[in-house]
């Protein structure tokens, strides 16, 4: 599948102001909150935005050519390269058994290999696995339903993924002022925890675009990936210093999947 033909019709910049302004209004909103109904709500509906603003600028188009691509995208499970899958199953498990095992050089425990017993958070009653797999659903709709397309038809996949890689990282910023939740807790517990996670983005932005090139652009490649990733997080118990192990480690596959398929990120068409 060609990437993006329609370089007149997309409109990254409002896109994106529409996305940030949306989530951050939620997101901040839900301090202000008291019931906790109310808390949840608010967070999700930050969480959906980029989907739900995907869509706006999807069908209020006149474009039947933007239209036919997302739903080729989103349906066209012939899209997908089985090949690919291996890398897309085991990236993220691997990259944090890679970051363990450092981390035993350090002296920490042997035991962050062990599953966790519990999910780290919960919402409205609904099972955490699912929240993560809709998670990973409502941002990859947006994300890679219309925000790298849109970037990409105006830059190179390198510039258009830099660019994509810390406008993500800076959407999840609000996360870190609502109470109690992952992003808060790991800011007050060391404030370097919180930049890690900042940082990390990036190269997971990297990855998870060359996977997606890779199998013609299609969103339920990206959808599981980021859902197993998600998964992987919080299926282990792993200390805070080993996720800085990890984002090391992403930043040494991404590097190296950079310099592999530099053809991909480096030329123009």
């Amino acid at each position: 599948m060609k990437g993006p033909e329609v370089c007149d019709t997309y409109k990254p910049l409002q896109f994106f102001i529409i996305v940030f302004i949306l989530t951050w209004i939620f997101w901040f909103s839900s301090n202000y909150i008291q019931a906790q109904n109310g808390k949840e709500l608010f967070f999700l509906l930050g969480l959906i935005s980029p989907c739900i603003t995907a869509f706006l600028f999807i069908f209020s188009t006149k474009s039947k050519t933007l239209k036919r691509q997302f739903l080729n995208k989103l349906f066209n499970l012939r899209l997908i390269k089985v090949g690919t899958l291996i890398y897309l199953l085991l990236i993220p498990p691997l990259s944090l058994i890679i970051s363990i095992l450092i981390s035993l050089l350090f002296s920490f425990s042997i035991d962050q290999f062990n599953l966790a017993q519990s999910f780290s958070f919960r919402i409205a009653g609904i099972p955490t696995l699912l929240i993560l797999f809709l998670a990973a659903c409502f941002e990859e709709l947006g994300w890679r339903g219309y925000g790298m397309d849109s970037l990409s038809a105006q830059f190179n996949y390198f510039i258009s993924t830099a660019i994509f890689s810390v406008l993500w990282a800076v959407w999840h910023l609000p996360l870190f002022f609502i109470n109690h939740s992952y992003h808060y807790n790991i800011l007050h517990l060391n404030p370097l925890f919180a930049i890690n996670f900042i940082i990390g983005v990036i190269p997971f932005a990297f990855i998870i675009n060359w996977l997606w090139k890779k199998n013609n652009y299609s969103i339920p490649v990206a959808i599981l990936f980021h859902f197993i990733a998600n998964l992987s997080q919080e299926a282990f118990m792993i200390e805070p210093v080993t996720k800085c192990i990890q984002t090391l480690v992403l930043i040494v596959f991404a590097s190296i999947i950079i310099y592999k398929d530099r053809t991909m990120f480096f030329d123009r068409k």
